[in-house]
């Protein structure tokens, strides 16, 4: 007979629920240390993978049936670690079926229950799969987005006439999409976006996507997808686009789980393949995927060979910008045709996989003639295979990838979950990237942008000693056996991070600390020196947060956080303060139903924040609310405030009308940025207006 669970624990595990209001906005916030890290660490303050986390609004209208999933399916959700996911396996298998979603207290976490919830239910939710073809195209959802944006002072890009190396457009960034989805089964639509100083009236808009997939068609096959799409191979050694998370508060998720083929909806120009891609079941426990892209690529010309009439370029280019005649002129000079394709066995515990890409250029790729460049790609071709497993053992789970290059370079990356008990968890990840590994789409688990000349080893636990209290950390050591950029000697470094949290219902708050240590070359170089003697320099955050829910309408979050630079020129400062008010209004008793009906559907989100930092190298970044389907994360720093404002309103059962206001005042500037982005005076305003509506 199945074991029920207490009724006290049903009642307490209700209550708690009720007050659980998650959605994709509230998910993507749980990952903005992850997406904080991954901006700090590219040292660009952009992330454009703006609809990241939309494959969670396709969750909630089709919940995944935790009765039918397989390992692949819970994986999708990108929100459960291999043990966890392996743990519902089992009591699934153990008791045949899940009668209730309040079993998976006896699995999993309270915290973790609050993030899947919303994305699962029993229900076997079989009604899609007996739908006709036709009526894939006729129940689905349609999903509209307009989005306009504009700084309202002028940068010295829009003072200079474009003859003069000014910018070619207005300071106007529009975006628009539309997509048709079916819950996880059919997905079609179109991506237009125009950067701010882009011409629109001459090329239209400058980054256009179209995608059309279909999953589960006929059996066998599982996905076809044609437009614009995503590859994401192993642990990324080889392939991977999209958001790839590396070292961040999540200490556990060091493994890659995501989907082999997806289609491709954010407006991020060059993170993605064109073309088609199929994955299909070749037998009952073997799967493949096969893809084919042709897609045009911004490269630094150098010259135009004279015998062939090929593109000589020194690098590729990753902005996606065309502002300027200058940018311009980079613009789509190489053509990169890459094919490639994956063949996976699964076992009842486990899979092995091996992954191939080829990838070709029409023009010659030949990097500047500096030390550092001497072990970097040139040429038109480029060869990589590799060879993926995956296993997991009651609560031990190993995963790893290790790959190879046409030149005879190779790399690896080998890691392990174990689940000592349900309140102790620990995450262990080796790496090693040889000298002369080459790749072009790869983003392993990695210190470096570029995986190549690498060794490190990381080791990170969680531990939860009740449902109140968690403690993670993680050390992360590497070393590099040759020069790099600005780093003219073989270097190392390590991290150090510890973060402590409370949470109970209505209030969370934590305490976290990262100290990084790295060789660099050292600031200045006097004169009499051929070349830059390698330094540490220590970069240390030390972050307090309070988050409070007072009501249903009114939440508070609160930081403080210092940040600490030195090296051979002494230590520099920083600190940041902010307070966050987040409102969402609910029918007021008290209120005539008029005044309600007016105001439901209203959020509004704000922040006020206070910042001090010597210069750059003390810039605190931080995840800034935002409109739907649109993340800012920006680096504070210099001395001055902060203050931003996102109203959202429902004006219709399926329509939203968004906006932001955005400005930051610096007292100790006279003028933001450099270049062609200067703005004069000590005042930086941005706007933003969404509309979106389904239909």
């Amino acid at each position: 007979m199945r074991k029920r669970t207490p009724s006290v624990c049903v009642l307490i595990f209700c209550c708690q629920i009720a007050y659980c209001q998650i959605s994709t906005d509230s998910l993507a916030y749980s990952f903005q240390d992850a997406i904080e890290s991954t901006v700090a660490a590219s040292d660009d303050a952009s992330f454009d993978y703006d609809t990241e986390f939309e494959y969670l609004a396709d969750f909630i209208r089709h919940p995944l049936s935790i009765n039918r999933a397989t390992t692949a399916d819970f994986e999708q959700l990108r929100l459960l670690s291999a043990e966890q996911i392996a743990a519902i396996i089992a009591h699934r298998e153990k008791y045949e079926h899940y009668l209730s979603l309040l079993e998976l207290q006896s699995v999993l976490d309270l915290a973790t229950i609050h993030k899947i919830l919303p994305f699962v239910t029993v229900e076997n939710s079989i009604d899609d799969y007996f739908l006709a073809l036709k009526d894939w195209f006729k129940r689905g959802k349609n999903d509209v987005i307009l989005r306009w944006e504009h700084r309202l002072e002028r940068a010295e890009g829009y003072k200079r006439l474009p003859t003069e190396g000014g910018y070619l457009g207005d300071a106007n960034r529009l975006y628009a999409r539309y997509r048709y989805s079916f819950g996880n089964r059919l997905s079609y639509g179109f991506t237009l976006e125009k950067d701010a100083g882009e011409s629109f009236k001459a090329t239209g808009f400058d980054f256009s996507s179209f995608h059309f997939k279909i999953s589960n068609l006929r059996k066998g096959l599982k996905t076809i997808v044609l437009g614009d799409y995503t590859i994401s191979f192993g642990q990324g050694l080889v392939h991977e686009n999209g958001f790839a998370m590396g070292k961040s508060a999540l200490v556990l998720q060091t493994e890659k789980n995501n989907l082999p083929v997806r289609q491709y909806t954010s407006s991020n120009e060059i993170n993605f393949m064109r073309g088609a891609a199929v994955q299909a079941q070749l037998a009952r426990h073997t799967e493949g995927v096969l893809f084919v892209s042709y897609k045009k690529r911004d490269a630094n010309i150098l010259a135009i060979d004279s015998t062939d009439s090929e593109a000589i370029v020194s690098a590729l280019q990753f902005t996606g910008l065309h502002r300027t005649q200058t940018e311009l002129e980079d613009n789509h000079v190489l053509r990169q045709f890459t094919v490639g394709g994956r063949i996976k066995r699964t076992m009842k515990t486990g899979s092995i996989a091996v992954n191939t890409v080829y990838n070709q250029f029409n023009g010659r790729i030949e990097p500047r003639d500096e030390p550092y460049n001497l072990y970097a790609f040139r040429g038109q071709n480029l060869f990589n295979t590799s060879f993926d497993y995956k296993k997991t053992y009651k609560n031990i789970h190993i995963f790893g990838e290790t790959a190879l290059s046409d030149n005879g370079g190779y790399g690896t990356v080998n890691g392990l979950l174990f689940g000592v008990d349900k309140r102790l968890s620990i995450s262990l990840l080796q790496r090693f990237f040889s000298l002369k590994f080459q790749t072009l789409q790869a983003q392993p688990f990695a210190e470096s942008s570029r995986p190549q000349d690498e060794l490190g080893a990381y080791l990170g636990f969680e531990f939860k000693p009740n449902r109140t209290w968690m403690v993670s950390a993680y050390a992360d050591f590497w070393q590099h056996q040759y020069w790099r950029f600005r780093v003219d000697a073989p270097s190392r470094g390590h991290e150090f991070f510890g973060k402590m949290l409370y949470k109970k219902r209505f209030t969370e708050g934590y305490i976290q600390v990262r100290v990084k240590t790295k060789q660099e070359n050292k600031t200045d170089r006097p004169d009499t020196e051929k070349l830059n003697a390698v330094v540490d320099k220590t970069r240390t955050q030390v972050r307090m947060q309070f988050n409070k829910t007072i009501s249903k309408e009114w939440t508070l979050r609160n930081r403080l956080e210092w940040s600490f630079f030195s090296d051979d020129k002494g230590l520099k400062k920083g600190f940041v303060a902010w307070q966050d008010v987040l409102f969402s209004f609910k029918d007021s008793p008290s209120s005539s139903e008029k005044i309600n009906h007016i105001l439901r559907g209203l959020k509004m989100t704000s922040r006020l924040a206070y910042f001090d930092t010597k210069d750059y190298d003390t810039a605190i970044y931080g995840y800034e609310n935002d409109v739907q389907y649109s993340f800012t994360v920006l680096p504070y720093y210099y001395r001055g405030t902060r203050f931003y404002v996102n109203a959202s309103y429902q004006f219709m059962k399926n329509g939203y009308l968004e906006a932001r206001f955005a400005r930051t005042r610096l007292v100790n500037q006279n003028s933001f940025g450099s270049g062609l982005d200067k703005i004069e005076g000590n005042k930086r305003s941005d706007v933003k207006v969404q509309l979106r509506f389904s239909f």
